[in-house]
């Protein structure tokens, strides 16, 4: 069985007006976690940094659980 995280992720990217939101979203959980930067951000940038904020929230909530 795969620990939270070390799955498939789904991204979803909405621009609004010069802001691009992306989120990242844990297959596995369902547990989201969105950033935001400019429009002409390239989207593996804003991918990276959106993996980056869900596994830190997915370890956050693993701690939690642990203690």
């Amino acid at each position: 069985m795969s620990r939270p995280g070390d799955g498939e992720v789904y991204f979803e990217h909405i621009v609004i007006g010069n802001v691009t939101k992306c989120t990242a979203i844990d297959a596995t959980t369902g547990v989201e976690a969105a950033v935001s930067g400019p429009a002409n951000s390239p989207p593996e940038h804003l991918r990276m940094l959106a993996l980056r904020a869900l596994k830190r929230r997915l370890a956050a909530m693993s701690d939690e659980r642990s203690s």
